[in-house]
């Protein structure tokens, strides 16, 4: 017994002293690390035990005590870089030669690949893992291992560089102190150009580049800047300056292009649903409608996207220029006029925005602001002179919706009802025939009539009040295939409702203070839910009244026979008279 308790003191010298000798050769971390992994301590052999893998090197279990302690190296060149996770999700993905590799841990937020850009651009980065590079960093990202706090060599050395390579990089923004450098620079250079010279100028007076110009959206006059005879933090702002100007020109382009097919479309659809001439809208919210938009065209999970509209809301100087309220001459518009009036707001908007680039670049907290968010130091730039079409998807929701409005109609809901279930189930069941075959949904998430949402396991349809036979079937499948969407019309209308409707304007409901951007109020339209447990003629809704004619003597079939009346329910009606028992035959809805 006393022997046994005589050798614990001896047994943990000896593990102490050679602990110690291990950590006096300089080799602490690797100490740690082989305990982390329950391999027995060799003191002997320590000054040969390979260097711990990046991932354990970033997760000791105690913090090593001194700053001499070397770090552990990458992983090998030859391992291929892990994209992150949004990366291999992207709505429009693109050509995977365009998509910059994933940087090194730094403490700003990652970049994001982008959609593919007709804009000029700077050089583009190496497709491989070059020796030396960042991959070995991304693939330790890749596992949710904590970044460094601080930026690898290679990461601080490709910085210096933004020609080589690795091509430009948002995280090179921090790692150069850029936002400290640029407002030193405007201190140090702003007496040399005058009081009344902007920023931007400025920049370019300095560098003799004066024939630069990149405060408006003026074509040929801000070309993708030069990476000689500037240094890199130079050539980081100049870059910035740059991108922000081919970024909104690129937006303005879009509008140009959407008000060439605005009217077009909006005429088509007032042809379509041929609401009163006498009735109207309002030109700023049709303003309204067509800025909301913007938040769907931007390239879906990158960097850019992330940081667009939070960076525009919370600048009101730029704010208001991407989000007019109140900024149209004309405050109402008629039906028959719409499509010529519509051409004038939509050229207004795109004047408007031309107003963002030179209050950005002429101002230097702005662009610090703008610059330092990384969502501009990406190659390629994002691109949305291309997508007029979805920059129009709110516009012709809205109108859409207040065009159902004006003819009286609302949205029919049937609560957890999956239509084309409900009628595969029961075929010989169902009072009347609905419309919907009970073969499945087309792409537009249709059976006849009933539009299905699989998020909510709501099924929609259209009741026209004044007109219950009315099918909208047909009229439906043309505006899910050219102008809207069944989540957007629909959908948007039911979580609009929830939300408490329109509060005021629709500007303040679309575009709130806070830099959120919500789609669902573009629809308005009132949604009325079907009564499934109810034959009460005065509760054909749990919500609404009941419509004037429901349950009335007036099928055309006479189905029912001399002992019966026959009666009417809306077309796209889902209630209790469809699935009663004692309905079959006595109901029609044509």
């Amino acid at each position: 017994m006393n022997l046994f308790f005589g050798a614990l003191p001896i047994a943990y010298l000896l593990a102490a002293t050679a602990f110690s000798q291990a950590v006096d050769q300089g080799n602490s971390a690797e100490g740690f690390l082989v305990l982390a992994q329950k391999a027995p301590p060799d003191p002997a052999a320590s000054s040969n035990v390979s260097p711990a893998p990046a991932l354990w090197s970033s997760i000791p279990l105690n913090p090593a005590p001194s700053s001499s302690i070397p770090p552990a190296p990458a992983p090998s060149s030859n391992v291929s870089p892990t994209p992150a996770l949004w990366s291999s999700i992207p709505l429009n993905p693109a050509p995977s030669s365009n998509i910059l590799p994933a940087p090194a841990p730094s403490s700003t937020v990652q970049p994001a690949p982008v959609a593919s850009s007709n804009v000029p651009l700077a050089p583009a980065p190496s497709n491989s893992a070059d020796q030396g590079n960042s991959s070995g960093e991304t693939l330790v990202l890749a596992q949710n291992t904590p970044p460094d706090n601080e930026p690898s060599s290679n990461q601080s050395l490709a910085c210096q560089n933004p020609g080589g390579v690795n091509g430009i990089d948002p995280s090179c923004w921090d790692i150069l102190d850029m936002s400290n450098y640029t407002n030193n620079w405007w201190a140090t250079h702003q007496s040399k150009c005058g009081p009344t010279t902007n920023f931007s100028t400025c920049f370019w007076e300095v560098h003799n580049m004066g024939t630069v110009d990149c405060t408006g959206v003026r074509p040929g006059t801000c070309p993708v800047p030069s990476v000689q005879n500037m240094s890199p933090q130079d050539w980081y702002i100049a870059y910035n300056i740059y991108a922000i100007n081919q970024v909104f020109t690129s937006l303005y382009m879009a509008i140009g292009n959407a008000n060439t097919l605005a009217g077009e479309k909006v005429g088509a659809i007032v042809a379509l649903l041929d609401p009163p001439k006498r009735t109207s809208v309002l030109t700023n919210d049709i303003l309204t409608a067509l800025s909301a938009c913007i938040n769907i065209i931007l390239p879906v999970g990158t960097l850019f996207q992330r940081h667009f509209i939070a960076l525009t809301q919370q600048s009101p100087p730029v704010s208001k220029f991407l989000f007019p309220v109140g900024t149209t001459q004309s405050q109402v518009t008629q039906w028959s006029t719409i499509s010529q009036e519509l051409s004038q707001v939509v050229q207004a908007y795109q004047t408007t925005v031309s107003q963002i680039i030179p209050t950005i670049v002429n101002d230097i907290d702005l662009f610090v602001t703008f610059a330092e968010s990384g969502a501009f130091s990406v190659n390629p730039l994002p691109d949305m002179s291309g997508e007029s079409d979805k920059l129009l998807l709110g516009l012709q929701t809205y109108i859409i919706s207040k065009a159902l409005q004006a003819n009286n109609v609302i949205i029919g809901q049937s609560t957890n009802t999956d239509i084309n279930q409900l009628v595969a189930n029961s075929t010989d069941q169902l009072a009347f025939d609905t419309g919907c075959p009970g073969m499945g949904y087309n792409e537009m998430g249709m059976c006849g009539p009933f539009y299905y949402d699989n998020i909510t396991g709501n099924s929609y349809s259209l009741d026209n009040l004044g007109d219950m036979r009315k099918n909208y079937t047909e009229d439906l499948s043309i505006m899910f295939g050219n102008w809207t969407t069944g989540d957007m019309l629909l959908g948007g209308a039911y979580r609009c409702q929830n939300d408490g409707g329109v509060k005021g304007s629709l500007a303040n409901t679309v575009i709130s203070t806070n830099g959120n951007v919500s789609l669902d109020c573009l629809s308005d339209m009132q949604v009325c839910e079907w009564n499934l447990g109810s034959l009460d003629v005065d509760k054909e809704f749990t919500n609404c009244g009941s419509q004037t004619g429901y349950v009335v003597n007036g099928c055309a079939s006479g189905g029912c026979g001399e002992d019966g009346t026959d009666v009417n329910v809306p077309n796209g009606y889902v209630g209790q008279y469809l699935v009663n028992p004692n309905s079959l035959d006595c109901v029609c809805n044509t």
